[in-house]
């Protein structure tokens, strides 16, 4: 049988294997697999066929849509008259919300290509049937992002 666990790049997956180790499990069983990562920059328009699910422009419409019609509202009592003033809110909600979409996913860790909590190394262990339970409470007791089994 083996157990396929996936962590992510931490003490935990070095804890992991030496408790499998005192536990019975000698090294030729065990295989550690790290994952090479493909750094990524954020995109600033999501397509159909890519996706991340963190644009920079879906605040700054929202922004943009709201100054915009602020400034029309407001531009009736203003001097340059409600056009002018929808078009300068329009520019600065849309520049206002890319600014501050762009500075909170930079903060999160994104604009690097982030992968918070992502897989990024695989331990797989060749082990006997009673063993099994044991093995996978200790990958779950050190924090394993997931676990797969295999009977041969």
């Amino acid at each position: 049988m083996y157990i396929v666990a996936a962590y992510s790049h931490s003490l935990h997956a070095e804890l992991v294997v030496s408790e499998i180790e005192r536990f019975g499990i000698s090294p030729d069983n065990i295989l550690a697999i790290p994952l090479d990562r493909k750094d990524e920059q954020l995109m600033l328009i999501d397509t159909m066929h890519y996706s991340d699910g963190h644009s920079l422009v879906d605040l700054a419409m929202v922004l943009g849509t709201v100054f915009m019609l602020l400034g029309s509202i407001y531009g009736f009592v203003l001097p340059l008259g409600p056009i002018i003033w929808g078009l300068i809110g329009l520019v600065a909600g849309g520049g206002l919300g890319y600014v501050l979409k762009w500075v909170w996913l930079k903060r999160k860790g994104y604009a690097l290509g982030g992968t918070k909590g992502q897989a990024e190394l695989f331990i797989m262990i060749r082990c006997d049937d009673s063993q099994e339970s044991g093995l996978e409470d200790i990958c779950w007791h050190h924090h394993a992002l997931g676990i797969g089994k295999l009977k041969t």
